[in-house]
């Protein structure tokens, strides 16, 4: 009776744990050298859990594609952060239209590759801050 008691609540968790994940949940943070980041985004829910998790991460990196003045979510796009002076920080493939890294304060330009078409910005993370380098390219 005890191991099917245990058996029972291990499942539980188990199921639990997976539903959490379905629901609200980042993906695991993946690591490039010094420098940790999480991507994807992909649909709606997903979407808002990388939007409510903005504030935690110096930096967040937005990529989409705007077709009659409406912003499209993408994925696949190439993005690349360095220093202003050009030292690379972090090269990645985005997994969805957001893109969530860890970057120490400073003056860095993020740029993104989509469908062989390149767009640069500019940003500035503060002690303690949050950036966002919002990328958005012109549908066709």
């Amino acid at each position: 009776m005890r191991t099917q008691t245990l058996t029972l609540l291990s499942v539980t968790a188990a199921f639990v744990s997976c539903a959490a994940l379905a629901q609200g949940a980042l993906p695991p943070e993946q690591r490039i050298g010094d420098i940790a980041f999480v991507t994807g985004g992909v649909g709606d829910e997903q979407a808002t859990v990388f939007k409510q998790a903005m504030p935690s991460y110096p930096l967040a990196i937005e990529v989409l594609r705007t077709s009659s003045g409406r912003g499209e979510y993408t994925s696949g796009a190439q993005v690349v952060v360095t220093t202003r002076s050009g030292n690379p920080v972090l090269s990645a493939r985005a997994e969805g239209p957001f893109m969530l890294v860890r970057v120490p304060p400073g003056d860095y330009q993020v740029q993104a590759t989509l469908s062989g078409r390149v767009l640069t910005r500019d940003v500035s993370v503060g002690a303690g801050g949050s950036a966002r380098a919002v990328l958005a390219f012109a549908g066709d």
